[in-house]
């Protein structure tokens, strides 16, 4: 499944204005089109069989459609102004809440309206925010929970774009890199917020279904990290290898639209999806052990050099037999993960889902001594 992080300190987005100016269409002038002559048209006893079906009229009539073409017998032309367009000013972005890190100063995605207007504008190019937080379980009470601006059309099973409201007005979610990688069987994309397109998502059957992923037959939908259902643990895009296999009922994929705009994990209700927030690694600070069945168990510690880095050292028990002391020097993944990577080993990671936990996984656990 994926490779999918959090505390509850304060977040750090820039603030995002945007200002628009349309101009409105409004026509001048128009050709004049020649008066209308009915000279030519022969009389009635003249006119060969079949002309009234060809909509040919006897003289004295007015030829079909002269009408709607605006056009009088008189021969004067009567031409109606066309409407112009009012474009309404595109609304001032509001300031977030504060992150640390914070989110790339780029130009906002111009806000949408709720429901089916915004279908089909984010894809799977346009919606990654490579630097952004990703979205996590947070306690529902927690200033960090999201709150979707257009959660009425999602409850009612329209498509809506997945922006949000509250502390977080101005972000939306996108993912983190436009592939889908694979674990396993699975296929998955993690999520990131930020100022990107958004995704455009439907709740159903309590499945968020990502709508870009449908229309390439690599349908995705929301999936909590292994299903551990605990706060700060990653929420991120996954599917099978068929629809039966996408859409697994009663875990972590099957969600709930609540009143306040929020979203719960049907299996844990007093988790709602939330924004991750980046750990300093100095709160990291002490003595820490895990467990990795069935490679073996670590005794270590950490000091932070740095708010992205630390020096990590201890002794790991191969195959909890065969003691193995080792040393080495994690740096943050990218800003707002809680993942530091060994700098001299990409595939050696280390996840956090706060200053106290390990990200959960199938086989690691432990935590701070």
């Amino acid at each position: 499944m994926s490779n999918h992080g959090s505390n509850d300190a304060p977040p750090s987005y820039y603030t995002h204005q945007m200002s628009s100016n349309p101009s409105a269409f409004s026509p001048s002038s128009y050709n004049t089109v020649p008066p209308f002559e009915t000279s030519k048209v022969e009389p009635l006893q003249q006119q060969p069989m079949g002309m009234q079906q060809m909509g040919m009229q006897p003289m004295g009539m007015q030829p079909m459609g002269m009408q709607f073409m605006g056009m009088q017998p008189t021969g004067e032309v009567q031409m109606q102004p066309l409407p112009v367009a009012n474009l309404a000013p595109v609304p001032a972005y509001a300031q977030a809440l504060p992150m640390s890190g914070g989110l790339p100063q780029q130009p906002m995605h111009l806000p949408s309206t709720a429901g089916l207007g915004s279908v089909g504008q984010a894809n799977e190019a346009n919606s990654i925010n490579s630097d952004g937080p990703p979205m996590v379980l947070v306690e529902k009470s927690s200033k960090h929970a999201l709150r979707f601006k257009n959660f009425q059309d999602l409850k009612a099973g329209r498509p809506v774009v997945a922006e949000f409201s509250g502390n977080h007005d101005g972000q939306g979610l996108g993912r983190q890199y436009a592939e889908q990688r694979n674990f396993q069987e699975w296929r998955y994309t993690e999520s990131a917020l930020g100022n990107a397109v958004p995704i455009t998502i439907q709740l159903e059957d309590g499945f968020l279904v990502v709508m870009d992923t449908r229309t390439s037959e690599r349908e995705l939908c929301f999936d909590v990290s292994f299903w551990k259902y605990e706060a700060g643990n990653t929420v991120n895009f996954v599917g099978g290898n068929n629809e039966s296999r996408t859409k697994l009922v009663g875990g972590g994929r099957s969600w709930l639209v609540n009143n306040d705009g929020t979203i719960s994990c049907q299996a844990a209700p007093h988790l709602v999806l939330g924004v991750g927030v980046e750990i300093n690694a100095h709160d990291l600070n002490g003595c820490w052990q895990c467990s990795c069945f069935p490679c073996g168990c670590a005794l270590f510690s950490i000091k932070a050099t740095s708010h992205d880095n630390y020096d990590e050292c201890g002794i790991f028990l191969w195959f909890f037999t065969m003691p193995l002391i080792y040393g080495k020097k994690r740096r943050r993944t990218r800003k707002g993960a809680n993942s530091f990577v060994n700098v001299k080993d990409a595939n050696d990671n280390a996840e956090f889902t706060s200053a106290k936990t390990f990200k959960p996984s199938p086989c690691l656990s432990g935590g701070k001594c």
